[in-house]
């Protein structure tokens, strides 16, 4: 009489290929975790950096649809740094660009008020104006108008080196101030 024995129990190469199996997945699945996380990361840098220049460029937008080009004070027309307006009191008003920085002087106000966000750097800014003579001197008077060109880039982005971004803007607007 022979009795025959049955083991339940797993052997040693068993537990090594499912031990191995189960490794590679929890592998590949912090990865993609890891990518996940890093790309939620970057959208939220690109959705900052949209929101911070929105900010600028509407500012600037706003004192140029209810301005006029200061013809007086404007010299540059292709690619300037400064914008001259005149507001609807006929009073100065000037963007200006330094130190990575967008500038705002009113007439009346002392010294320059910066409206660009903490978070944010203007590495490239260009104001081109048209026409560039002022339209009432002209044969055929145009509207005027303004080309902005902005660069931008996250202030912080030595901090998020695999996160950096930066982000070209171009717009035109023009005044609807109309005078004749």
């Amino acid at each position: 009489m022979f009795i025959k024995k049955t083991s339940r129990a797993f052997t040693l190469i068993e537990l090594l290929v499912a031990v191995a199996i189960f490794s590679v997945a929890v592998g590949i699945s912090a990865e993609a975790f890891v990518n996940v996380s890093r790309m939620l990361k970057r959208a939220e840098v690109v959705y900052n950096l949209q929101q911070d220049s929105r900010f600028v460029l509407e500012k600037l937008a706003q004192e140029m649809r209810v301005g006029t080009i200061d013809y007086s004070q404007q010299t540059v027309f292709r690619g300037a740094a400064s914008l001259y307006l005149l507001n609807s009191s006929n009073e100065s008003v000037n963007f200006v660009w330094q130190n990575n920085k967008l500038y705002l002087a009113k007439a009346g106000q002392f010294g320059l008020t910066n409206i660009t966000p903490q978070n944010l750097k203007i590495v490239n800014l260009a104001f081109f104006v048209a026409p560039e003579q002022d339209p009432l001197n002209m044969a055929s008077p145009m509207q005027p108008r303004v080309t902005l060109m902005m660069k931008t880039i996250q202030a912080d982005t030595e901090k998020l080196a695999e996160q950096a971004v930066e982000l070209n803007i171009q717009t035109t607007v023009s005044s609807r101030v109309y005078r004749q």
